[in-house]
């Protein structure tokens, strides 16, 4: 179930349609839209942040990193 979040997040990164610097949508937005628990959304959002797409700022979000990032 993650892996469909995780494609879903990739394709919009590589797309530029959530460009680096900017943050992904929310846990609460992610669960509502793809339906899942959101445990599942935090495992998918760790995976992304494991291949260094993405960096959590705390208090603030899940950002898109950039290429020198």
């Amino acid at each position: 179930a993650g892996g469909v979040v995780i494609a879903g997040l990739k394709r919009l990164v590589e797309k530029g349609e959530i460009p680096p610097g900017r943050a992904i949508p929310s846990l609460t937005a992610l669960e509502a839209e793809y339906e899942l628990a959101r445990d599942t959304i935090r495992k998918a959002v760790k995976v992304l942040r494991d291949e260094d797409l993405v960096e959590t700022v705390v208090g603030m979000g899940v950002y898109v990193k950039g290429p020198a990032e």
